[in-house]
């Protein structure tokens, strides 16, 4: 099949998407911060022949946007509306799920929304379970939310808060680098503070969802980087050992280059085992 590029639009949410590969079973794909949907193309040759990939641009990404107020947060029945149509336009019952950091937002809410569609889950460093203070205290209330937009609009302010950040051990140093390279310019703190506010209730009941991952036996694969400071995977541990069908990978990789070190590992996994 061609690429082919298309949106999907319901409750204010508008993705756009880009569709390839041969195979008989869906991939819905979500990428991380700072990114857009060929950020799989990689991985097209590795899916083709088992998947059709669905790779989307998340909002404020890309081509993709939220039509509601930049205070209204997207919704977990939004995304629902969304995805049903698509599955009703395409003529999708089932359907598997592949997220890299903060699109696992997208793809947790999924499961929690409609768990008998789902497959089988793969996870690379997922964004949405394990808390982040500085999240949750930015977009928590109209104050901080405020507080939040001035602050990463102030380069001197924020320099000071991310060195006290790090000084009492808040942060990691590779942390704060990370979120230095993020906020550079006007247009990407801009897209940090829309993502942020429009993600924020995109975060699952954790206990609910595990008891539907294992009510569905969601098959899952989960990956980390070793070097990863920005979604370690002791922080993920906890929850992932609730879930009774995984598989986890922990490779030689920081957060930046853990989507690029996945690929590699499932090529050699898939010279060995045909699984893809």
């Amino acid at each position: 099949m061609d690429k082919f590029l298309s949106h999907i639009e319901a409750n204010g949410l508008c993705l756009h998407y880009s569709r390839y590969g041969n195979g008989e079973k869906i991939l819905f794909c979500f990428h991380g911060f700072g990114m857009d949907k060929e950020s799989f193309l990689p991985f097209e040759n590795l899916f083709k022949n088992k998947y059709v990939l669905f790779c989307f641009d998340l909002p404020f990404h890309g081509m993709s946007y939220w039509k509601g107020n930049k205070q209204k947060p997207i919704m977990p029945a939004d995304v629902q509306c969304v995805m049903q149509k698509i599955l009703t336009e395409q003529s999708i019952s089932r359907f598997s799920l592949f997220s890299f950091s903060m699109g696992a937002r997208f793809a947790w809410t999924i499961i929690e929304q409609m768990p008998d569609k789902v497959e089988h889950a793969i996870f690379i460093a997922p964004d949405g379970i394990s808390k982040n203070y500085w999240y949750k205290f930015a977009t928590h209330n109209v104050v901080t939310r405020r507080l939040f937009k001035h602050t990463i609009h102030n380069t001197h302010l924020m320099s000071i808060v991310a060195g006290i950040s790090q000084l009492i051990k808040l942060s990691h140093k590779t942390t704060v680098r990370f979120s230095k390279n993020q906020l550079a310019r006007d247009d990407q703190r801009d897209r940090v503070y829309n993502t942020w506010i429009a993600l924020r209730k995109l975060e699952p009941n954790k206990k609910k969802l595990i008891q539907l991952i294992n009510t569905y036996n969601i098959s899952m694969d989960f990956y980390f980087g070793k070097y990863d400071r920005i979604i370690p995977v002791n922080k993920m541990s906890p929850f992932i050992q609730k879930i009774k069908n995984k598989n986890i990978y922990l490779l030689n990789a920081g957060h930046s280059n853990l989507l690029k070190i996945t690929k590699q590992e499932m090529e050699e996994k898939n010279r060995h085992e045909n699984f893809f």
